[in-house]
């Protein structure tokens, strides 16, 4: 199963950057940042966009 951490700004990436240190890297984690000046179909697309790439049968979990 993928994993989408969808936040405002960098707050993803960088959870996932601390996280990564102490359990290293996860393949199908990534995350999802709203820029300020982006709106709700901006998010909609992109969240769309994630869905489609992932790949694997589990599906993919959405953390918001």
């Amino acid at each position: 199963m993928d994993v989408l951490v969808v936040t405002h700004g960098t707050f993803g990436s960088a959870l996932l950057d601390a996280a990564s240190e102490f359990v290293g890297r996860s393949q199908g984690v990534q995350a999802l940042g709203l820029p300020l000046r982006e709106g709700a179909d901006d998010l909609a697309r992109w969240v769309g966009e994630a869905l489609a790439r992932s790949e694997k049968e589990g599906g993919l979990l959405i953390l918001v």
